[in-house]
């Protein structure tokens, strides 16, 4: 499986900061594959403390996959071990609030660049070079290595999510995913109104509709070359 593509839109993300003028120095980072059911919370403001107002913080999501090619990857990079959700789960949740300098901090710690923004081709060469030989498949998480330094440097700016309140796959996870493709007319795996609707009923603020990894789906096939379902021209 080429890979080339996952890895370019992790860098993508990381370099929008840098690269978008205009851009705001709070922004979002969204997975293409994930619907929103609801408007997402994206800050907490804390309680005051003795009269005093607290710093906005953001909203950091909980429940994702931790491969170890992950943790391999950051303890490469920064030789600090990547933190974790309190149960155990990951930060790769698909979406994130990223701040502007704090992902130039990043850039710069992994590449021993502490005075300025690293140039684009520094830091994705060093990425590149930490990844682990054994996990190429899933050897560098851009939302799991952003928000564990974060964590580590500036731990006051964030605030955990108290649950898992997504979902990956949608209700039913990939066999809804495969039945749904044998359903459909032109048997494409694409949600259904009825699905993201009773999703959202039982409380999801968001859903995933992850089809590459469901060889079913057929994403990889020639036909879907250009597009998956939607005619162009």
């Amino acid at each position: 499986r080429d890979m080339s593509g996952w890895y370019l839109q992790q860098f993508i993300k990381l370099g929008a900061a840098g690269a978008i003028q205009g851009l705001s120095r709070h922004f979002v980072v969204w997975d293409a594959d994930m619907i929103p059911l609801r408007p997402l919370q994206l800050f907490v403001v804390p309680p005051r403390r003795m009269g005093a107002a607290m710093p906005t913080q953001t909203l950091v999501n909980i429940g994702g996959a931790q491969p170890p090619g992950y943790g391999l990857a950051y303890e490469k990079l920064l030789r600090q071990p990547l933190l974790a959700a309190p149960d155990g789960s990951s930060f790769v949740t698909h979406w994130m609030v990223a701040y502007q300098p704090f992902v130039e901090e990043f850039l710069g710690a992994i590449t021993g660049n502490v005075t300025g923004k690293p140039p684009p081709a520094v830091w994705v060469d060093t990425i590149l070079d930490a990844l682990p030989p054994q996990h190429l498949d899933m050897g560098f998480s851009e939302y799991a290595s952003y928000i564990s330094f974060v964590r580590w440097r500036h731990p006051q700016s964030q605030r955990l999510a108290a649950k898992k309140t997504w979902l990956r796959y949608g209700l039913g996870g990939e066999a809804a995913i495969r039945l749904g493709r044998a359903l459909s007319p032109r048997g494409l795996c694409c949600p259904s109104r009825h699905s993201l609707l009773a999703a959202r009923l039982l409380g999801y603020t968001y859903s995933g509709m992850d089809i590459g990894h469901v060889p079913q789906c057929g994403l990889d096939a020639p036909r879907h070359a250009e597009s998956y379902g939607v005619p162009l021209g």
